[in-house]
Order: C-alpha cells, then structure tokens, then sequence
C-alpha cells in the first residue's frame, strides 16, 4: 500500500490517491532469504504463503464510516467521497498489477494540520486480514500551498 499524493481540490476538499500494488508483494517475496523449513508444517505455511502471492485478492473498505481525518483541533471530518474501491463490493487485484484508489475529505477554511485513517480489509486464500493505513505524524496543510 502506498500514498501516491495528496491534493487540494478547488481549496474545498482534500484527495488521497492511494495505489494497492501487488507487484510489491511478489518482489518482497523474492528477496526474502529461503531456509529449509523445520517441519513439515513449517513447509506448508511456505507453500501456502508463496500460493496466496500467485492468487489475485479481493480487497474491500472496511467501515467507511470509520476513515476519518482529525485535524490539529482534534476534530473528525468523515469521508466525503471514495472511488476506486467500495465497501459492498470487492475490487480484485492479480499479483502483477496495482490499484488505484482515492479518498477525498472536506477541507475546513480553518484547518492547518491533520492526520487520517481509514481501513482496507483484504481477502487472499479464503482468509481476511486487516489493513490499517494512517499517518504517523501529523501533515501540515502549509506543505501543501
């Protein structure tokens, strides 16, 4: 998962483009050092890990109404807008290819910092996990202008 940008729509609304890149999968996976596993169980965990890199994945946005942002007040602002990706329906991602999403906020006139989280949950082999995206520390909007 990565933040491409984030831009400032017509001095209303802040956009979060976002890009979901198995490619980056596979390679993690390729650069990893292979050590003979130590039981046999231990090998299928590896099978099964380097299978799910080869299967596409359905990845979903978890409880829209949960992203928010928070700015330096401490204020939560809900997403206005998503596109690209939808909490009803899965967006499949094969393992050589990305995905680009958007997130788009209101922008108070009063706003000078933020942060922001959201939640993406992925399905791959029959099993879901949790992907939790937010920032760190907090973004200054003066970045921006």
């Amino acid at each position: 998962m990565r933040l491409i940008n984030i831009e400032i729509v017509e001095g209303r609304s802040l956009r979060f483009n976002f890009d979901f890149d198995r490619r980056w999968d596979i390679q993690a996976s390729r650069g990893q050092d292979v050590q003979a596993p130590r039981s046999l169980a231990g090998a299928r965990q590896d099978l099964l890990k380097q299978d799910v890199l080869k299967q596409p994945v359905d990845v979903y946005l978890d409880h829209p109404r949960e992203t928010f942002l928070f700015d330096q007040l401490g204020r939560q602002h809900p997403l206005l807008q998503v596109t690209g990706i939808s909490a009803e329906q899965p967006v499949r991602v094969s393992p050589k290819s990305s995905k680009r999403f958007t997130l788009t906020f209101s922008l108070p006139a009063d706003m000078e910092s933020f942060i922001y989280q959201t939640t993406l949950l992925v399905r791959a082999g029959g099993e879901y996990t949790r992907l939790e995206i937010k920032t760190e520390e907090e973004i200054n909007l003066r970045d921006f202008r």
